[in-house]
């Protein structure tokens, strides 16, 4: 009678989740809007983001997390924070990605729109990505200085600021480029004018 109830404790007794992947999945013409507080007391420092399949949506993360997935969403607005390792946004359709990030990949996606900073990296495009335009991060709000600290991407301010800072905060100008039968491109702006030397 004690191995049944052992076992009647055990289904019954709450677990907590091995999956740390905070979902935002199958979103249909809804406005989602997460705190700080809604993410980090379930999923502390190493909460991981996915937010697939949305379909006209407006979805605004007031948060740090450490890695975005953005998958298969359609005519979506998308504001995270800050990602403290990889962002990854692929097989999307006409969305518009607001993100901080350590790195950013884009992969499969057309008529998007990304406002990033990626101070560290470029950004990597791959895929059949079509009508895609970078830019640069576009949100300023209280808590921002704060997110980008606890995802340890590196920001300075004021009027003496590093030259990699200054030429890393436009690394959306120069994605590296990734294409069928390509080992590699990188895109600056320079090396657009087609004439030969």
């Amino acid at each position: 009678m004690n191995d049944i109830n052992d076992w009647i404790n055990m289904l019954i007794q709450p677990v907590d989740s091995i999956d740390s992947t905070f979902k935002l999945n199958n979103l249909n013409k809804c406005v989602t809007i997460k705190k700080h507080d809604d993410i980090y007391h379930h999923y502390g420092q190493s909460c991981k983001m996915s937010v697939i399949g949305c379909d006209e949506s407006n979805i605004y993360i007031d948060s740090a997390v450490e890695t975005l997935l953005v998958s298969s969403c359609i005519n979506c607005t998308i504001f995270v924070a800050a990602v403290s390792k990889i962002c990854t946004i692929e097989k999307c359709e006409n969305v518009t990605l607001c993100v901080a990030s350590k790195q950013l990949r884009i992969g499969n996606c057309i008529d998007s729109i990304i406002y990033t900073y990626t101070p560290e990296y470029p950004p990597i495009v791959y895929g059949d990505t079509r009508n895609l335009r970078l830019a640069p991060h576009n949100a300023s709000y209280l808590l921002m200085l704060d997110h980008l600290a606890k995802a340890k991407i590196p920001f300075e301010q004021g009027d003496s600021l590093s030259e990699k800072f200054v030429e890393n905060i436009n690394n959306f100008r120069k994605p590296i480029t990734l294409g069928k039968g390509q080992k590699s491109e990188r895109t600056e702006s320079s090396n657009k004018s087609g004439g030969s030397h």
